[in-house]
C-alpha cells in the first residue's frame, strides 16, 4: 500500500464501515441477501448518498 495517510485513513475507514455495518446485518448465505441491495458509494470522505443508478 502506498505510503499516503489520505489513502490509508480512507481504507481503514471503508474496512471498518463494512466489518461492522453491513457485513454483520447479512446472514451465512449468499440466500440471505436481497438481489436488490444497492452497493454502496464512497469517496475520500466516507459515505456518499446514492440516487439510483
Amino acid at each position: 500500500m502506498p505510503d499516503d495517510p489520505r489513502l490509508r485513513r480512507a481504507i481503514t475507514a471503508y474496512v471498518d464501515w463494512a466489518a461492522t455495518g453491513p457485513f454483520q446485518a447479512w446472514g451465512r448465505s449468499k440466500d440471505d441477501v436481497p438481489d436488490d441491495l444497492p452497493l454502496p458509494h464512497w469517496d475520500w470522505d466516507g459515505p456518499v448518498a446514492w440516487l439510483g443508478g
